[in-house]
């Protein structure tokens, strides 16, 4: 990479790289919905998305999902800038708490400060998302960073 990738708001025209992007990564895309995006970053590397996360706010918590980084921009400290963007979005949506489910970054996410925490801790409305009902198995390790 010659220059550092912007990091931005999701446009309305982005879903369909996002998507592709998410399943790219094996992540889940299916809930994935227009007005989700509002409240998603982007990385990109002119006019390429290369990198993707998400926040579904709930008033002062907050899922952190769909972290993604293409494979050939892994390794450069993109999944970390973009985890820092998204917290500070968050933080400015009025979230003070971070969840999150994991089935692979688990240590990746430890290292930016979230701790491991059991499912059953977690505020409803964020045990009622999708993420958290539908998707992500069982044995998903559930996360948490304070803002």
């Amino acid at each position: 990479m010659s220059h550092d990738p912007d990091i931005l708001p999701a446009a309305p025209g982005d879903t369909p790289a996002i998507k592709t992007l998410l399943r790219s990564s094996h992540l889940h895309c299916e809930d994935l919905t227009q007005e989700h995006l509002h409240d998603f970053l982007v990385a990109r590397d002119a006019e390429e998305i290369i990198g993707v996360v998400g926040l579904e706010a709930y008033e002062e918590n907050g899922l952190l999902r769909s972290l993604a980084v293409k494979t050939s921009h892994r390794g450069h400290g993109m999944g970390r800038e973009l985890v820092r963007h998204l917290e500070h979005h968050a933080g400015n949506r009025g979230v003070d708490r971070l969840y999150l489910l994991t089935t692979t970054a688990d240590h990746f996410f430890a290292h930016l400060g979230y701790i491991r925490i059991d499912r059953e801790t977690v505020p409803p409305p964020i045990q009622q998302t999708t993420e958290f009902t539908d998707i992500c198995p069982s044995d998903a390790v559930c996360m948490t960073k304070a803002l």
